[in-house]
């Protein structure tokens, strides 16, 4: 903190003169004896100049994890093989085969659908006999966050001028002609208030990445099937295929077995800023002597 003075004291002299009255010896005599002590007041102006920094390398990690809506998903739980275990999707599951269509063998698979949107056509089209050739589709969903922060220092200066009072009491040392020596002693004040306002000391990122995964299983249906939706893709006239070269003797190359894709993106999720602020008062009292 700086201060300056942009203004001087005016003061007006106070003082008393005593006067000694003539005495019988010399009834002619008048003396005047000036009194040594002088009181001056006036005012004061002062510049007061106000720094403050902030550093946030002292800022402590921000805890986002209260502040930050997370998702949790079944992340990548892969392809139903064969055997007896389901894999339990997002919008269904697919498990071993419920036997009525086993003919098929064990390339084939029992399947529930949520969405008719999960059925999309095969790039083979139909097949001779009326049947279509069909691909459904199961998804799941993997999160992951992480976070970076950032810190900042700041330096911001705020100037005010106030003007108060002054006051001073003098003594005469000497007082000739030719020269004056006093000694004063004052006292002045002034109030300054300062604001730096409100900064980011730190800043901290949320970033959310999340894995969006796909299971393709080709399927084969008659025109009229599925008959509901949410509910089964696997019965006598239908058939989920997870390994197409394992039912009644392969069904060629137009089929694929089971497969997956994923594709994963990043968006920022949350951003946190920690801020400071800081008011200065400033009392100046000054005792000047000289």
């Amino acid at each position: 903190m700086q201060k300056k003075r942009l203004g001087s004291l005016f003061a007006v002299a106070i003082c008393t003169t005593a006067i000694l009255t003539p005495t019988v010896a010399d009834p002619a005599a008048v003396t005047e004896v000036s009194c040594p002590w002088f009181i001056s007041g006036g005012a004061t102006i002062r510049q007061i100049d106000a720094g403050f920094r902030f550093n946030g390398a002292h800022t402590p990690g921000i805890n986002w994890l209260n502040y930050v809506n997370r998702h949790s998903g079944l992340g990548d739980v892969g392809l139903y093989g064969g055997g007896p275990g389901t894999v339990t999707y997002n919008d269904g599951f697919v498990g071993p085969h419920d036997g009525s269509n086993p003919g098929y063998g064990t390339g084939s698979a029992h399947g529930y659908v949520d969405s008719a949107d999960q059925i999309s056509a095969h790039s083979v089209g139909d097949i001779a006999n009326g049947n279509r050739n069909r691909i459904v589709s199961f998804h799941t969903d993997a999160f992951g966050y992480t976070s970076s922060q950032d810190q900042y220092i700041v330096d911001v200066s705020d100037s005010e001028t106030a003007v108060g009072p002054f006051v001073a009491l003098g003594y005469k040392l000497r007082n000739t002609d030719n020269l004056t020596v006093n000694l004063v002693a004052g006292w002045g004040f002034v109030h300054t208030d300062h604001e730096s306002g409100s900064h980011d000391v730190a800043r901290l990122l949320v970033t959310e990445r999340h894995t969006e995964y796909t299971y393709d299983y080709d399927y084969i249906a008659n025109p009229a099937l599925p008959l509901q939706i949410p509910g089964d893709v696997s019965g006598p006239n239908e058939i989920i295929l997870h390994d197409p070269d394992n039912v009644f003797g392969g069904l060629g190359p137009d089929y694929s077995p089971a497969r997956q894709r994923s594709s994963t993106r990043n968006s920022t999720v949350a951003i946190l800023r920690a801020v400071s602020q800081a008011n200065l008062e400033v009392n100046l009292h000054e005792i000047p002597i000289g």
